[in-house]
């Protein structure tokens, strides 16, 4: 392995705008913030870099506790490293500890900027649906107003709920939930003194392909607070960050927040307004260009399975009734239904959980439910990767997020394989690099 000269780390303070006498931001500066040069540092014990695609990154810094490390390194501040202008950390926590023989050593570590996210809920509540006159009488004086740009509605007196129009893109709703600009729910919440937004945070208004696909609804446990078959999304309460990230899972995409601009605002003063910004994106898709194969000698170790044990292809979902009379219907993945020794039925009772009529009578309905009980085989793959040394350099041929080739071709086996983290870690031995892949189906 070559040896790599670990990074500098510069450290930088977030600083917010003044108040008001009224104790209120300024409606002009509160999408705004500014950054402050602390110090930088090139001597250190250890360094890890972990960078995630499905979930937010993470650091850790392990230095002597000397009395200019300890006024450095302070929690809230922004480490940056010399040679990575995508990904900024925030100090989270701070540990100290003394060693009779080895001296006073200090842990530094936390999570990259999008981490900001966390700190905020999804309130009010964001709901996700056709949008009618029925459902919202608003709509007919906003359509008026500002015809197909209607994107959001806030409902009731207390503005305690809001509407998003089905069927829009991902990032529509994103972007809807957290605000245009500034902080979490922004637009919908407190608009006059700012006090939830994220000081500075932007969203940008263009996204990758992957967010711009229209899905009808969010579904899932993990994504919506409601998930009946009725076309809609409801979300109260869910940490921000969190399900922006199961979102990033549905469809494929990720984010990042730029602070490009903030870096080259740098300042001691308010005078000039910088702000971050919150990007939609996706890796990209690299299968003929970076191929990992063990005729290449770039594979480590491989190991691969599948098990149609528990597959199930064809589901009758019965509804309400008795005997005969009963309601169903019948799902299946494929455009065809599947015959033969390829035909694996399922019986599945679909109830709703209503007291009154605990089962489901709509043939639609019970077609998702179906669906949704129908099981896929599984398969398993697991690749160790040449990642130092070989014929690919980490950054400059391939990142994290981006889709390659893995090929074992005494197995005849080629699977796609998104690179879904990558940790860094410098330390007196020099650079070491350890991936981590998803297989994707198909």
């Amino acid at each position: 392995m070559a040896f790599q000269k670990a990074p500098m780390l510069c450290i930088y303070e977030f600083h917010d705008y003044p108040l008001t006498q009224a104790g209120e931001y300024f409606d002009s500066i509160t999408h705004y913030t500014y950054l402050t040069y602390v110090g930088f540092i090139e001597q250190y014990t250890s360094l890890l870099w972990d960078i995630e695609y499905f979930t937010v990154g993470s650091f850790e810094i392990y230095l002597p506790a000397t009395a200019e490390n300890l006024s450095l390194f302070q929690m809230d501040r922004i480490v940056a490293r010399s040679d990575d202008t995508n990904n900024y950390g925030i100090i989270e926590a701070i540990a100290i500890e003394h060693d009779a023989e080895n001296g006073d050593f200090m842990t530094i570590s936390g999570r990259f900027l999008q981490s900001l996210l966390a700190r905020r809920i999804v309130f009010p509540t964001a709901y996700s649906t056709k949008i009618t006159g029925e459902n919202c009488p608003q709509l007919s004086t906003l359509a008026k107003t500002y015809g197909n740009m209607v994107k959001y509605v806030l409902l009731g007196s207390q503005g305690h709920s809001w509407i998003l129009a089905g069927n829009t893109s991902a990032g529509s709703i994103v972007s809807g939930v957290v605000g245009t600009k500034g902080g979490a729910v922004m637009e919908n919440v407190n608009t006059r003194n700012g006090r939830r937004m994220i000081p500075g945070l932007w969203v940008q208004d263009r996204y990758s392909t992957a967010w711009s696909a229209r899905i009808g609804t969010l579904s899932g446990d993990d994504v919506s607070d409601d998930n009946t078959s009725s076309g809609t999304m409801q979300v109260t309460g869910k940490n921000v960050m969190d399900w922006i990230y199961k979102v990033c899972e549905m469809v494929g995409g990720t984010i990042q927040i730029d602070a490009s601009n903030l870096m080259a605002n740098l300042h001691t003063s308010y005078t000039t307004f910088s702000y971050m910004t919150l990007i939609l994106t996706e890796g990209e898709d690299l299968q003929d260009r970076v191929i990992f194969s063990d005729a290449l000698d770039s594979i480590a170790s491989m190991s691969y399975s599948e098990n149609f044990t528990n597959y199930t292809s064809f589901a009758y979902a019965f509804g309400s009734g008795e005997g005969i009379a009963r309601k169903f219907a019948a799902s299946h993945t494929e455009k065809n239904a599947a015959t033969g020794f390829d035909r694996r039925e399922l019986f599945v009772s679909a109830t709703n959980g209503d007291e009154t009529d605990g089962e489901i009578a709509n043939s639609c309905d019970l077609m998702e439910v179906g669906l949704e009980a129908l099981t896929s085989p599984t398969y398993a793959a697991e690749a160790e990767i040449v990642v130092d040394g070989g014929q690919y350099t980490y950054g400059t041929d391939y990142k994290v997020g981006d889709i390659v080739s893995i090929r074992y071709e005494q197995w005849g086996l080629s699977l796609a394989a998104r690179l879904t983290g990558m940790i860094e870690s410098f330390d007196q031995s020099g650079r070491t690099l350890t991936p981590t892949f998803s297989f994707l189906e198909g």
